[in-house]
């Protein structure tokens, strides 16, 4: 080790130097502060102190719609151009074939919108109402991206679940935004959700209801729950896109999902089914949730972080812009959609 005195003498060398050098970088930085101020709309007070700036493009204006006035806007826009590809699903997912190809699900902006309407009208007559929480625990798939547009049209607000939650995690994250919906799947890899409802809900295990109704849940443990809505991912897959969860390796169908849990969950597709159209459509502002998604919980439980039609609309479409895409690109999604 060099003796103190070399290393003394060597800070005092390289003292002065470490000075000018930081003294030019604050130069350049009042520099180009100076410059970006000027480029920038500013705020000043009456003794000329600086109060606030806008940073970033200013010729470009922000989207002010809301997300159902957007969607609604590319749906008629671009009503015969591709919406959606959904590999894993069959083209008779959801009861119809609503796309040229039979192979899986490959949807119009327009075969989309029609898809999304039922949603609505379903919605609707199942009670859910502007404000109301809909939860979702299930994997990437079409339902999941029409329901984020429908809901965002009634004024619901969509809760992404991670399909990872143990039943006591799902049991806190329902509680915790106080779900009235959950729509979901019977199971996914190597978790069989059937029996996480049937621990949570003692209720499934009776047919009967004390509402008259074996859909309308009331159980203690979750008391702002009142229905769930199950998708089947079990049957008639693709080929090449069997389903690889517990209870498809174990033979069981989306019939004995229903079974399990006594017919009191609402199969997804009956919702599509609905004839009527929701007669008040109530007013979503930009600025209204319409989206919560709840934290890893790495530094603590997890939190719901609520999120508007602004925060998404105007996130995505500054994505798109950096990204470059035009409406004759293709995005492949890979990330999971609970983390929008």
């Amino acid at each position: 080790m060099p003796p103190r005195s070399f290393i003394q003498a060597r800070a005092l060398s390289v003292g002065p130097f470490t000075f000018q050098n930081s003294a030019r970088r604050q130069v350049r930085l009042a520099s180009s502060l100076t410059s970006a101020y000027q480029l920038h709309p500013t705020k000043k007070d009456e003794s000329g102190t600086l109060l606030s700036r806008v940073s970033g493009p200013i010729d470009k204006p922000l989207c002010e719609l809301s997300l159902g006035e957007f969607w609604e806007k590319a749906a008629t826009n671009y009503a015969d151009r591709p919406a959606l590809i959904s590999k894993h699903e069959p083209a008779t997912q959801h009861a119809k074939s609503s796309s040229e190809s039979s192979d899986c699900i490959r949807w119009s902006y327009g075969a989309m919108n029609e898809h999304v309407q039922s949603l609505v009208a379903g919605l609707h007559e199942l009670g859910v109402r502007k404000g109301d929480r809909v939860a979702v625990l299930m994997m990437n798939c079409s339902a999941y991206g029409a329901l984020q547009w429908a809901c965002a049209q009634i004024g619901a607000v969509l809760v992404t679940l991670n399909p990872a939650y143990s039943t006591s995690e799902l049991r806190r994250a329902i509680n915790l935004v106080e779900a009235t919906s959950l729509f979901m799947v019977p199971s996914l890899r190597g978790t069989n959700y059937l029996d996480s409802l049937l621990e949570l809900l003692p209720s499934l295990s009776s047919k009967a209801s004390t509402s008259g109704d074996p859909t309308i849940l009331q159980d203690e443990s979750l008391p702002s729950l009142k229905r769930i809505v199950m998708l089947d991912n079990l049957d008639n897959r693709p080929r090449h896109w069997e389903s690889n969860s517990v209870l498809a390796q174990q033979g069981k169908d989306f019939g004995h999902a229903m079974s399990a849990l006594n017919h009191r969950a609402i199969d997804y597709r009956e919702l599509l089914l609905s004839s009527s159209k929701a007669n008040v459509t109530p007013e979503v502002l930009n600025t209204d949730v319409i989206n919560l998604q709840l934290t890893s919980g790495t530094t603590g439980k997890p939190k719901a972080v609520a999120l508007t039609s602004r925060n998404l609309l105007n996130n995505g479409i500054a994505i798109g812009d950096n990204l470059r895409f035009t409406e004759i690109d293709k995005l492949c999604n890979i990330p999971p959609l609970f983390r929008e």
